[in-house]
């Protein structure tokens, strides 16, 4: 049920509603969850057969977004498309690059506009609004949010049976 639960993208608070276990028992395993599909998705994007994917890097510099997580620093967030897939990588802390003024931003909040590509518009949207769901996302989770987010994206329509096949070979 609470791996129904997770698929659906249902919050903690509303895991525990129906199930009747503690909060404290779904975020634990909702975060165990996350960093199994974390571990996936770098699997997956660490498989794929592309021949020099620092070239790739060049090419997608354009569809970098940047992510201010709880107002203390930025970070480029670079999507990957290969073969009708998303990728998302965090690319580097751009502090640096922070103009002064820019305000407060709340944690996960997406920056920058749209790419010109309809699938990366789609799953910048997508990602968007699964971090406003959570209403701020804590620094240390933050990584494990994108790398979910980058799941659901790539498995719309079959999440439920992908992720009873990731936990049959990689039980939590």
């Amino acid at each position: 049920m609470i791996l129904t639960a997770f698929a659906d993208d249902l919050t903690a608070k509303q895991t525990e509603a129906l199930t009747n276990v503690s909060i404290r028992s779904v975020n634990s395993i909702f975060i165990k969850l996350r960093q199994l599909l974390a571990h996936h998705c770098e699997i997956d994007w660490e498989s794929l057969d592309i021949e020099n994917k620092d070239e790739l890097k060049v090419s997608r510099t354009a569809v970098e977004r940047q992510c201010e997580i709880e107002g203390h620093k930025i970070l480029v967030l670079v999507l990957n498309e290969y073969r009708n897939h998303i990728y998302l990588e965090i690319a580097e802390d751009a502090r640096k690059n922070r103009k002064s003024g820019t305000g407060k931003k709340q944690a996960g909040q997406i920056i920058s506009g749209a790419s010109g590509q309809p699938q990366r518009n789609e799953f910048w949207i997508y990602l968007e609004n699964r971090l406003q769901k959570f209403r701020g996302i804590a620094a240390q989770t933050f990584y494990l949010h994108i790398k979910e987010t980058e799941f659901r994206f790539n498995n719309q329509g079959r999440l439920l049976d992908r992720l009873k096949i990731i936990l049959q070979q990689h039980p939590l």
